[in-house]
């Protein structure tokens, strides 16, 4: 996984295995104790490369921004 930014919001980049049971979901925080929610974009099923771009701007003074991804396998 790769982080940058593009602009002022995070980009996340991510490999994907071509295995469609697995369900790829990019996740947001803006801190590490409230826990992570569904960030904005497509939830994705198949094999590649990802590159997520969040919707937080996070060029103010004191806002911070966690991603993750969560990968789940549906059988």
């Amino acid at each position: 996984m790769v982080t940058g930014k593009n602009g002022n919001v995070l980009t996340l980049t991510y490999p994907r295995n071509t295995d469609p049971t697995l369900t790829y979901t990019v996740l947001g925080s803006g801190d590490l104790t409230t826990g992570f929610v569904a960030a904005t974009g497509p939830t994705e099923t198949t094999g590649g490369v990802s590159t997520y771009t969040d919707n937080v701007d996070v060029s103010a003074p004191g806002v911070r921004r966690f991603l993750r991804v969560e990968v789940t396998h549906q059988e």
